[in-house]
């Protein structure tokens, strides 16, 4: 039956598991008031509505049916990810033009019955070859209709009238309503397949280059470490010290492209959840004009076989066969009999996951830049994913809400489907982080030489090679529900020994300065008694979050392992082992101007005054900069300053 066609904005996927079912069906004519049909609500597997009060309400994650057009036209095995779609169009292409060859076999028929018999037997020789691409009911019904042929030799002008006005008017009419209506639901796919292809080639340039970057930034630090290390005269201080900007250049370039491919990985995952909503939303559109086809089909054959029963009393028992079979005629199993015998493959939900160029072993990087990077990726995810898990928890809440309310009759069962939609598109990306911070452990264990954990994620986990650069792929049954805690917790389990590789002394010190600050330090900063004369005009100061809480513990104790906490001057006063950077002019990137006061909490924070002028040394973190003030280095907050050149 009709399905619902959601906004582009909408999180895609198939039905969630529930049914909001209206009490009525509207269908749509074939004439000139053909129109878009109603929202109507139905079970996936019901060929018509149900009642009202067999409304199943409980979240049962996504349920994709591949006995409907939605859910067995995609493609499994071919690279071309809108193979399905181009399988169900040839599909279409071929069952339009079986109303197509219905139509001329009706008009041959209308002259040839002028000529008798010898013009019948041709014409059913040739009407025998066109039901190929149809099947199940509406192929017996259309077998049967030939098998008639033979039998009409003696029908006269009254037969031939009929078919011209009463079967190829009508059919003629339908047809081409039909073309118009495929071709709306075309271009909508093509320009959702083209949105996503185009996404696809950007992330895949973005993670070409975040390779490149990262394998350069390997590069400057292997020729900075060994001019530094070397013995011989050959190295002078000035070469070291060029090599070393040149390292802290490549590590900068390759953050920045590391982060732009994220951005891109998530545009990405935009573009398919388009593209897979078009493809959902197309395909229920094309099963309701496929099926509306072969009911139109059945009328036109029923009213044939019954007007020629009239026509013919000599004739009747054959026709009376023919009302039978063409009674039989079932839309819904005809669309399941399809789905079987030329559906291209269920659907999966393919999730593409972060890859770096770390994880590996085949890239050619020293061993603990290989581990130090592949924590801080590790570091990145394991925060994602609290912040997933609490924002899906959130969801549920409003889910639970809002089904109480349809239980008591204060709102509507459709309110339903859109926090659906989106507990199907977290619970899939929910699952993308676990497989991610699961993979990323995985190569960490490689690199220390100890044996790989298990996830259950894993095995749904498809990963290939191109030219060097890896691609992985989460592939979740289309049906797949998932248990928050129980992943979770196997997601901690397999993480108990992160501690063990030795996180403090891993971790370059620009994240361990905003991991190890104080567990007490609270959501935004205490500004000065001075900041209200600045508030009069410039409004108040924002609130801004503390720097993120460390995240690595021992199993047994939960204080964070942290071997020393550094202020940034003692960084740059003492020499790094790995890295020495360079706080003169030329490593300012950009300067700011204080619009608020700000009074320090911590020894390594620096105290603003409305006015004051701050070099910037780095600003990566989204919440606080590190710079220069007055000749004293040290961090604060970004939303209390503003960029000047």
């Amino acid at each position: 039956m009709a399905e619902p066609v959601y906004a582009a904005t909408t999180p895609v996927y198939p039905e969630a598991g529930y049914t909001a079912v209206s009490s009525q069906r509207h269908s749509r004519q074939s004439n000139s008031d053909y129109s878009p049909h109603d929202n109507v609500y139905a079970d996936p597997g019901d060929s018509g509505p149900r009642q009202a009060n067999a409304v199943m309400l409980d979240y049962e994650g996504p349920k994709w049916d591949n006995t409907q057009f939605y859910g067995a036209f995609w493609s499994t095995n071919s690279p071309q990810v809108d193979s399905g779609f181009e399988g169900l169009m040839t599909y279409l292409h071929q069952s339009n033009d079986y109303c197509r060859d219905v139509l001329n076999i009706m008009k041959e028929r209308a002259l040839l019955e002028e000529t008798y018999y010898k013009g019948l037997q041709k014409l059913s020789t040739k009407a025998s070859k066109i039901g190929e691409n149809t099947f199940g009911s509406l192929r017996s019904a259309w077998d049967r209709m030939l098998g008639e042929f033979d039998d009409r030799a003696t029908w006269h002008y009254q037969v031939c009238e009929l078919l011209r006005k009463r079967v190829c008017d009508p059919l003629t009419i339908f047809r081409e309503q039909q073309k118009k209506d495929h071709l709306v639901q075309q271009k909508n796919v093509e320009k959702a397949a083209k949105a996503f292809y185009d996404a696809r080639a950007v992330v895949q340039k973005s993670k070409r280059v975040a390779f490149t970057k990262c394998k350069d930034a390997e590069t400057a630090n292997v020729k900075y470490v060994d001019a530094k290390s070397s013995t011989g005269t050959k190295v002078t201080e000035k070469d070291i010290e060029q090599l070393q900007k040149a390292a802290y250049k490549a590590e900068r370039m390759r953050e920045k492209s590391d982060a732009a491919y994220r951005e891109d990985l998530s545009k990405f995952r935009l573009a398919q959840e388009d593209f897979e909503q078009a493809m959902v939303n197309a395909c229920k559109e094309l099963q309701f004009y496929e099926e509306q086809k072969a009911e139109f089909l059945k009328k036109l054959y029923l009213e044939i076989s019954v007007a020629q029963n009239n026509l013919l009393t000599d004739m009747s028992k054959t026709y009376v066969q023919c009302i039978n079979i063409c009674q039989q005629i079932n839309p819904a199993q005809d669309s399941r009999v399809i789905c079987m015998e030329r559906g291209t493959g269920p659907y999966e939900a393919v999730q593409s996951l972060y890859d770096n160029y770390a994880e590996s072993q085949a890239n050619p990087i020293d061993p603990q830049r290989r581990k130090k990077i592949l924590l801080e990726r590790l570091e990145i995810y394991k925060k994602m994913l609290q912040t997933k898990h609490r924002t899906r928890v959130g969801t549920m809440k409003l889910f639970e809400a809002s089904r109480m309310m349809v239980k008591e009759g204060k709102s509507n069962p459709e309110i339903l489907t859109p926090v659906a939609q989106q507990l199907i598109a977290m619970d899939y990306a929910l699952a993308a982080a676990h497989a991610t911070v699961s993979k990323i452990r995985a190569a960490l264990e490689e690199n220390a030489g100890k044996p790989k954990h298990t996830h259950s994620l894993m095995r749904m986990v498809v990963q290939t090679n191109d030219k060097g650069v890896t691609n992985s792929e989460l592939r979740l049954p289309g049906n797949f529900l998932l248990n928050p805690e129980k992943v979770q917790a196997e997601t901690d389990a397999a993480g108990v020994h992160d501690g063990d590789y030795g996180v403090a002394q891993i971790i370059a010190k620009d994240t361990m300065r905003r991991m190890t600050l104080s567990k007490t330090r609270q959501a935004g900063a205490t500004a000065s008694a001075t900041a209200a004369s600045a508030a009069a005009s410039l409004g108040p100061p924002p609130s801004h979050p503390a720097p993120a809480e460390p995240i690595y513990s021992d199993a047994t104790n939960p204080t964070p392992q942290v071997t020393e906490v550094r202020t940034v001057a003692e960084d740059v006063a003492e020499p790094d082992d790995d890295f020495d950077f360079d706080l003169s002019e030329s490593a300012v990137i950009c300067y700011c101007e204080a619009m608020y006061d700000y009074v320090p909490s911590e020894s390594d924070e620096l105290a603003l005054r409305v006015g004051d002028r701050l070099e910037v040394f780095d600003n990566m973190d989204e919440t606080w900069w590190e710079g220069r003030l007055n000749g004293q280095v040290g961090i604060f907050p970004r939303e209390y300053v503003r960029v000047i050149e």
